[in-house]
């Protein structure tokens, strides 16, 4: 089993504690992999920072924006069977096992399996934090959801093919606008393991003076499928409590 950890994006600022966290990552996954499981871990460095060498990494380096890191991976041969998008300033929690996602992702025939968020971690999106665990054992749960913020995606090989169909890397390089689309007009099965966590460390570090560009690339994404921010403001997020 070929497993492929992209990581769209590693660089300043914060790049002692992107350093960590990368290791960090890494050596979780290792750990909690499948036996017969192989990682390649991607990483896209997108200045001059040292990335730490290992043999299970690969540096890609050169400018570039999230999206546009993306796209390379959706021709590579041979092509793994589950592909892992993780941002750099995202360290996966104890809890968070590579193992039991797989199998998340297999039992419940998801196309994204994601994580929850720490209490603490920023997000525009409350839904993403990890659910507090006195309400119905909800730790043993996982929501499907009607949209998931990118941090940590797992997918097969074949979802993320579905997934990309739907990135315009040069009007969209942040991508913003996606995690909203992913069910209602992608058709993707998304689902958050309210058991597993991960941390979100920085807030908006690398958009430099480029945030009002962002949004407008947002809003004019989203009337590509016909949406505005607030048609989509009604949607709920989670639809559905499954147990495993």
């Amino acid at each position: 089993m070929e497993i492929y950890v992209i990581v769209p994006g590693f660089g300043a600022p914060n790049l002692a504690e992107k350093t960590r966290i990368l290791v960090a990552n890494l050596a979780t996954l290792n750990a909690t992999k499948p036996l017969e499981a192989n990682i390649i871990m991607h990483v896209h460095a997108y200045d001059e920072s040292a990335v730490p060498e290992h043999e299970s990494i690969t540096v890609h380096r050169g400018p570039g924006i999230v999206g546009q890191f993306l796209r390379p991976h959706l021709h590579c041969s041979p092509k793994p069977d589950y592909v892992m998008l993780l941002l750099d300033d995202v360290e996966l929690m104890p809890n968070y096992r590579l193992d039991v996602a797989i199998d998340v992702t297999r039992t419940l025939g998801l196309d994204i399996c994601s994580p929850c968020l720490t209490q603490d971690s920023p997000t525009y999106y409350a839904y993403m934090r990890t659910p507090m665990q006195s309400h119905n054992h909800e730790h043993e749960h996982v929501r499907l959801t009607s949209a998931c913020e990118l941090f940590c995606y797992l997918m097969p090989h074949h979802s993320f093919v579905k997934y990309m169909e739907h990135l315009r890397e040069d009007a969209n390089p942040y991508m913003w606008g996606m995690d909203l689309l992913l069910v209602k007009h992608f058709g993707l099965r998304v689902g958050m393991m309210s058991f597993a966590c991960a941390k979100h460390w920085f807030m908006q570090a690398s958009y430099g003076g480029s945030l009002g560009d962002t949004f407008k690339q947002f809003h004019d994404y989203l009337a590509l499928y016909g949406e505005t921010q607030a048609s989509l403001a009604t949607m709920p997020a989670v639809l559905k409590t499954v147990a495993i």
